[in-house]
């Protein structure tokens, strides 16, 4: 044996579990198939490589610090570029994606450290332009629907990826209706700017669980909503910027049987990460989950949290010069204070005012109210509670005929091959036999 506290020596091919692997994956490569570095660092929270540079990311909770290294020739050494210190980070939480590589407005490389320590709902703003002298641009304080926890995923979108689509972890069985079903949209451009909101649709339990986007001028967002389907979102300048173009609700994203007393185990069914395709700017592919109450009764977490189906949606039918009648335009953020460049920007004076008059018109109605409400609220219960089984998602005006979804079908990997996502088409063909649909 060979560890810390154990003398002997290491067997032959025995590799620390520290470090990095570097495996060769093209056919075409020269020399050893993997190359190891059992002593570049130490155990790591999370490893993630730039999309734009070959530069990885890695933290190091124990020391709170993130590592920059070099990986433009992986197989011949890894040397370390710099260190963000004092920076302390966590794997924790469910952020898929703690780092964004991107181009200012000045065509500057800036890289976004996404909520490193899983704490604070901070977003750091990096000047990367020479990797090996990061130096601290912009610190925001993400506290649009709460001050220290929920932010969600952050990815790029719209043209060059200059805005930063944000989604919300906040289940609305435990936030209401205030918290999780809303994507807020950065320009990252102008930091100091309050973000832009997209109103989502969405029942109670749900809760917006991953954002991509596709690239080009064609493309399209989508955004995951767990049990209640998907979205569609347009980024680019057009009449329909920040709007939700499209949804899809089918029977695909709401066949497992959530208990009503477990209503927050919706957000661990449906459609969870999205990929966009990298041909289709229109195109997504999205992780389907089968929520088990059976394996959850017996204690087995992971295996309750079954994902085991990928789905192809697409986007059809759109034009981008064609307003969507109905579509509610996106709103400007404005609750919260903004943390930036070592700065606070307080609320003008019309805000000033509002905190005031609002709580003494809530006092004079109040007392005429809370009798009613007070009723009212007990019905509400009781009938939501006999109903929200069937209780489809608040539903937009927005068309939603021209989303399809389908699994992959390996003898045509069109994407069309999947049911069209209207209510109607959903109930005749959601349920028909999927011996021509295989899950992968």
């Amino acid at each position: 044996a060979a560890g810390p506290n154990i003398g002997g020596v290491p067997g032959t091919g025995f590799n620390a579990g520290g470090g990095v692997t570097v495996h060769a994956m093209s056919a075409q490569a020269s020399g050893p198939a993997k190359k190891s570095y059992p002593d570049l660092f130490r155990t790591a929270g999370w490893l993630e490589v730039s999309d734009l540079r070959e530069i990885l990311f890695v933290c190091m909770p124990s020391l709170a610090q993130v590592r920059l290294y070099d990986v433009s020739a992986p197989m011949t050494s890894i040397p370390l570029l710099s260190t963000i210190a004092n920076r302390p980070c966590s794997k924790d939480s469910m952020h898929d994606y703690r780092v964004l590589d991107y181009r200012d407005a000045e065509g500057r490389f800036t890289t976004l450290l996404v909520d490193p320590a899983d704490r604070g709902n901070r977003l750091y703003y990096y000047d990367t332009e020479d990797p090996k002298q990061p130096r601290l641009l912009f610190e925001l304080h993400a506290n649009w629907e709460a001050n220290n926890n929920g932010l969600g995923q952050l990815r790029p979108g719209g043209p060059g990826g200059r805005f930063h689509f944000v989604t919300w972890h906040c289940s609305s069985i435990y936030c209401d209706k205030n918290h999780g079903d809303s994507l807020y949209v950065l320009d990252s451009f102008a930091l100091e700017k309050q973000p832009k909101m997209v109103k989502l649709p969405m029942s109670l339990g749900s809760f917006a669980r991953d954002v991509s986007c596709g690239r080009g001028p064609m493309a399209v967002c989508m955004v995951s909503l767990a049990w209640d389907g998907l979205v569609a979102v347009e980024p680019n300048p057009n009449v329909n910027q920040f709007r939700a173009i499209a949804s899809y609700v089918g029977s695909e994203f709401q066949d497992d049987g959530i208990p009503l007393g477990r209503i927050y185990l919706k957000m661990y069914s449906g459609a969870q990460k999205i990929y966009s395709s990298t041909l289709d700017p229109r195109a997504f592919y999205v992780e389907h989950a089968n929520f088990s109450n059976r394996q959850l009764r017996l204690g087995d977490t992971l295996r309750a949290m079954r994902s085991r189906e990928l789905f192809v949606a697409k986007v059809t039918n759109y034009d981008e010069e064609v307003e969507v009648p109905g579509s509610a335009p996106p709103l400007t953020f404005g609750g919260g204070d903004f943390d930036g460049r070592g700065g606070r920007r307080e609320r003008d004076g019309s805000r000033r005012q509002q905190r005031i008059l609002v709580p003494v018109l809530a006092a004079f109605g109040g007392a005429l109210l809370i009798g009613a409400c007070f009723t009212a609220c007990i019905f509400h219960k009781r009938r939501r509670a006999r109903s929200l089984a069937q209780r489809q998602p608040p539903g937009s005006a927005v068309d939603d005929a021209n989303v399809v979804v389908g699994r992959p079908v390996e003898s045509d990997g069109d994407a069309a091959q999947g049911h069209p996502m209207s209510a109607a088409a959903a109930a005749d063909t959601c349920e028909s036999p999927t011996a021509d649909k295989q899950p992968v």
